[in-house]
């Protein structure tokens, strides 16, 4: 009698435990559907809610790694314009003083050139939406609750709307928008051109050493002064390099040009094609899934702000306003505004005043 009691007792104890789990299933499953269940949300809101927290970290670690890689931008460029006075210069002045008077000229052009448009990148304002007057809204910002224009986009790292936001920049410590996307897009353009320049004015010096640098007959660098550098019967080149400091420094000049100029010039060849296009990085995906939901349709989406080629990058590089012009706005610093407000973009679209017009001309 016993053994069949105490079998029952086991059973009725795992059904309970089976029932209590399956309650707590449940109730689990309603809490958790009361607090995150909305008719509106799909897929992809409900995985960007769930990575929320690491995009948290990822702007928290982008608001303080900023000013860090901005010091390292400008570390690396004072790095590589003081071996190309101390090192290069006096290499290629030995060699043709008319050719350094040429590299003094162009290379001092490049570098007040990338200066500026870097000082204009990071430290100008690329805009917001201004408060307390009207304009076209295309939707409404969830995170600054307030209405949004065209084009423009709210930024985790900034925690403000940006007019015709690009991306978020960490190199330059703040957004490209509106304001400042001329002045990143030509300061990597000048950047690439200075770095492709650096490296081939270093390569034939370094090279010029490497291979007749006489190991053999050694100078104690203390003993060298001026007047026996003059006087020295062999190369001032080779007199030049008799120090393996200044060799290395050139060979340092030759990879930290070479590497910017690899990585820079797919960053500048990409941006410079999404000018030519009139698209941000942000609408480039914003296209791409406009262009798939209309073609599973049977229609053809296209870019409405594509003005083609020549008119998109005039406008981006703020010239295509009466009395601007490449030589004098691109090739020198300048710091024209765009003409659009940010609030309102020349398309391709019809407007329907202008449909109505073409009805009454016909």
């Amino acid at each position: 009698r016993r053994v069949p009691a105490l079998l029952i007792g086991r059973c009725c104890r795992r059904i309970r435990r089976h029932r209590l789990w399956r309650q707590l299933r449940r109730q689990l499953a309603v809490f958790c559907g009361a607090f995150c269940y909305n008719h509106h949300a799909d897929f992809y809101y409900s995985i960007e809610t769930a990575i929320w927290p690491l995009v948290r970290i990822g702007e928290s670690v982008a608001q303080r790694l900023g000013a860090l890689l901005v010091c390292l931008v400008i570390l690396l460029t004072a790095s590589v314009v003081f071996v190309f006075y101390t090192c290069l210069l006096p290499a290629v002045y030995f060699e043709s003083r008319l050719r350094c008077l040429w590299h003094l000229l162009f290379g001092h052009w490049l570098l007040v050139n990338i200066v500026f448009h870097y000082y204009c990148a990071a430290f100008s304002d690329p805009g917001s939406p201004p408060a307390g007057c009207t304009f076209p809204v295309v939707g409404v910002c969830r995170r600054c609750v307030a209405p949004k224009p065209p084009r423009a986009h709210h930024c985790a790292v900034c925690k403000r709307c940006v007019l015709r936001m690009d991306h978020h920049c960490p190199w330059i410590n703040s957004c490209v928008g509106l304001y400042n996307y001329k002045h990143f897009v030509l300061f990597c353009v000048y950047m690439l051109a200075g770095c492709v320049y650096v490296a081939l004015v270093a390569a034939p010096v370094y090279n010029d050493h490497f291979y007749s640098w006489d190991r053999d007959d050694d100078v104690d660098a203390a003993s060298i002064d001026a007047s026996t550098f003059m006087a020295a019967e062999r190369p001032a080149l080779d007199w030049l390099f008799q120090y393996a400091t200044v060799h290395h420094m050139v060979y340092y000049e030759i990879v930290l040009t070479s590497a910017v100029a690899l990585v820079l010039g797919c960053l500048t060849a990409y941006h410079v094609f999404l000018a030519s296009r009139n698209e941000t990085c942000i609408e480039t995906h914003i296209n791409r899934r406009m262009a798939k939901s209309m073609l599973a349709k049977g229609l053809t989406y296209r870019n409405p702000y594509d003005l083609g080629w020549r008119k998109n990058l005039r406008q981006a590089l703020c010239i295509d306003a009466p009395g601007r012009s490449f030589w004098r706005h691109v090739l020198l610093p300048s710091t024209c505004p765009p003409v659009s407000d940010g609030l309102s973009y020349p398309t391709t679209l019809m407007s329907v005043d202008d449909v109505i017009e073409d009805i009454s001309v016909v």
